[in-house]
């Protein structure tokens, strides 16, 4: 009965398009280091048939590919939101009746991990049977890695003949890896069954503990350097190994321990009791919307996107947004510098980082993915309850559905500099508690001395929060075409990662065009030079972007997407979705 159950389970998440979706995002980790190529694109099968082995494509592709940020969503895909799914259709019920609600978590619990591990295996070995169709297996310059793993842990592995052993090994990290993320975001389902809330805190911890395991305890203990170990390293493989098995271990104690409280009669009755006690001292939601409304406004659409601000604006959207600013000055250790001002930790927090030379560092991609992480939360959770069973109650109010859609895109617009304007005051309260020293930053004016700036921190916000009004305006249009709110997240997060790494290096101009740069106020020519000089005195041009521009271009895009959202919306038939599904 309980392997008939579980067997089940894995079943329905393998079936998913979740798992496909999954499966998706491990191909596409794998095939990211070639993608900077033209000619992977123009004529791949030579790309990967001239001069190069299959020992060198591999190697790169699992060492240099996506998978410290991939791995994490990878393995939430396929079966983690079990509990908001079984809640929204009513068979969580059906499964509690016939087990108990303790084993209905247990099996669910288990088949997650397992359904995430056979997904990323399924990806791993649909691109090392692609690599050994079009590769050649003959050895040559390209199996130099070979020859320069002596003394290293690799040893053992670093052979022609042993090199089936070291794939398979590889898999089995990548596995454990994603059987330790999948644990972790069932438990994040069970504390609160609401797909944004799981996708951004697993992804936000899979941040968070990579920049603090390395600050704490070195590199070699965090969860991304164990899944892809360097090859030179000369800590013993099984040590490696064990670290991994630990934090699973970790990750399924915590997940138990979350299992037994909400499995417990005792803890419900307190959860009951704490809602309703919520329930009566909270004003209801329509009432308070029709009291702040002026009368004037009903019924037009400045009252529309009056509501529907009011439906973004929550304590499960606001509090990320003040939190997760004061987890990436906490990363970053800003505040333990003296003297510092509020400007300085707005700079630091919101302006980004500087370009890459030559060598990308993960780290600031990672706080910065983790601080875009609070109005995305925010849009999901809001268009996801839009585009449910709401959708029917809420299309005949208006006029037609543009008129409907264009209110929600408004609304994402305002929640969106709301949103900023909370994460700013967030940090700057952290900062006065910490004992910053007032608010300018220290510029060099005109005359080359240093005063205090206060204008650009006018233009850090104006840059970041224009970075995630084209953001959300973009996931909201890949939400309202397929209907999918993790489509929509993986949005806008996936192409943000992949452009910070392929377009951060400091003397390619052409990464001044790329979007997703617009938005740190480092990488302008305020605290970037915009040229250098060669040692035979010629100018050499530098990547820096100019604020100004910066900020047109973000709003020209931000129109442009906002504007084919609402024409799309004629066309997308979303009062028959739900039918349909």
């Amino acid at each position: 009965m309980i392997l008939r159950d579980i067997g089940l389970q894995v079943q329905r998440g393998l079936r998913s398009k979740g798992c496909l979706f999954s499966i998706c995002l491990m191909l596409y980790s794998l095939f990211f280091v070639h993608t900077d190529t033209p000619v992977f694109f123009r004529m791949p099968l030579i790309y990967f048939g001239k001069d190069c082995t299959f020992y060198y494509h591999f190697i790169i592709s699992f060492w240099l590919g996506l998978s410290q940020f991939v791995v994490p969503i990878a393995a939430m895909l396929p079966l983690t939101f079990f509990h908001c799914d079984d809640l929204n259709s009513g068979f969580k019920n059906l499964s509690e009746y016939r087990l108990s609600r303790s084993r209905y978590f247990i099996h669910r619990v288990l088949a997650a991990a397992i359904t995430a591990m056979v997904a990323v295996l399924i990806a791993c070995v649909l691109f090392t049977l692609f690599l050994l169709c079009v590769c050649t297996l003959q050895g040559g310059e390209n199996e130099a890695w070979l020859n320069n793993r002596h003394g290293s842990a690799f040893e053992w592995l670093a052979t022609v003949e042993h090199f089936p052993f070291f794939i398979l090994v590889q898999y089995g990290r990548l596995m454990v890896s994603a059987a330790t993320w999948a644990l972790v975001a069932s438990c994040f389902s069970i504390l609160w069954a609401n797909k944004a809330f799981v996708i951004v805190a697993t992804f936000g911890l899979s941040i968070f503990l990579d920049v603090e395991l390395e600050k704490m305890l070195g590199e070699e203990f965090t969860v991304s350097f164990l899944q892809t170990p360097d090859l030179n390293t000369h800590i013993p493989l099984q040590d490696l190994f064990g670290r991994q098995l630990l934090y699973l271990v970790i990750a399924a104690a915590v997940c138990m321990m979350t299992v037994i409280l909400f499995s417990s009669k005792r803890i419900l009755k307190l959860r009951q009791k704490l809602v309703l006690i919520l329930a009566a001292h909270l004003p209801g939601r329509e009432k308070k919307i029709e009291w702040n409304l002026a009368n004037r406004s009903r019924g037009t659409f400045a009252g529309e996107v009056f509501t529907d601000i009011r439906a973004f604006t929550s304590f499960a959207t606001i509090l990320p947004a003040i939190l997760i600013p004061i987890l990436v000055v906490v990363c970053k250790n800003v505040f333990h510098i003296h003297p510092h001002s509020i400007g300085d930790l707005w700079l630091d927090v919101f302006g980004g980082f500087y370009w890459f030379e030559p060598e990308v560092n993960f780290t600031p991609i990672g706080l910065w993915i983790l601080l875009l992480l609070p109005p995305m939360m925010g849009v999901a959770l809001s268009l996801d309850r839009e585009f449910s069973s709401r959708t029917q109650m809420t299309l005949y109010r208006f006029r037609n559905k543009t008129r409907w859609w264009g209110s929600k895109c408004v609304a994402t617009l305002i929640y969106t500099i709301m949103c900023s304007a909370v994460m700013f005051c967030s940090v700057a309260i952290f900062g006065w508690l910490t004992g910053a020293d007032g608010i300018g930053v220290l510029l060099e004016d005109e005359d080359g001395f240093l005063t205090s700036n206060y204008f650009v921190l006018l233009q850090t916000f104006g840059l970041f929060t224009g970075q995630i009004i084209m953001l959300t305006q973009l996931q909201a249009l890949i939400h309202m075409l397929t209907g999918r709110m993790q489509l929509g997240i993986i949005s806008y997060i996936l192409p943000c990662i992949a452009c910070l790494i392929t377009f951060s290096v400091f003397d390619r101009l052409r990464n001044i065009y790329v979007p997703y740069n617009w938005g740190m106020i480092l990488r302008s020519s305020i605290f970037s030079p915009a040229f250098d000089y060669e040692e035979s005195g010629e100018i050499s041009p530098l990547c820096a972007t100019n604020v100004n521009g910066a900020l047109g271009a973000q709003a020209g895009v931000s129109i442009i997407l906002a504007g084919i959202s609402v024409l799309a919306a004629r066309i997308v038939k979303i009062s028959e979705r739900e039918v349909k599904e």
